[in-house]
């Protein structure tokens, strides 16, 4: 017959997640108790929960070239003296615009998202009760 109270607690979990035990500490007495493992996750703060921007990103920067284009294309007569002038500016500007376009998406493509991936964590539980104490390990797979 064990008559304490029996303290149970949870350690190795991952980042930001709590364990709650219902009761947090039970009396076996002469039989057994039982208690129930909450454990509470954070929502992971990946590129896969944001929306995919890109279709509409480089919306201003595309109609700004745009518009330069067809004004280019209106001076016809200036256009091959204009557009020897601005060669060099224009490509500076595509590849600046290219760069940044990279870079919003954090070096790769926005509407490909990335497959998240199951990540397994090792809980340990442990009762105690005055100097006595035991363990036990749970597996906890977190998608």
């Amino acid at each position: 017959m064990f008559n304490s109270a029996v303290t149970l607690t949870a350690s190795g979990l991952p980042p930001g997640a709590t364990a709650t035990f219902s009761p947090a500490s039970a009396t076996p007495g002469s039989g057994s108790a039982n208690s129930t493992l909450t454990i509470q996750t954070a929502a992971p703060a990946t590129a896969a929960s944001k929306p995919a921007a890109w279709p509409t990103a480089l919306a201003a920067p595309s109609m700004a070239f745009l518009a330069g284009g067809i004004t280019l294309l209106f001076c016809r007569r200036k256009f091959t003296q204009t557009f020897r002038k601005l060669y060099p500016v224009l490509i500076l500007a595509a590849l600046g615009l290219a760069s940044l376009a990279v870079m919003g998406c954090n070096g790769g493509f926005a509407l490909l998202k990335p497959v998240p991936t199951a990540q397994t964590y090792t809980i340990t539980i442990t009762g105690a009760a005055g100097e006595a104490s035991h363990s036990t390990t749970v597996t906890l797979t977190v998608n």
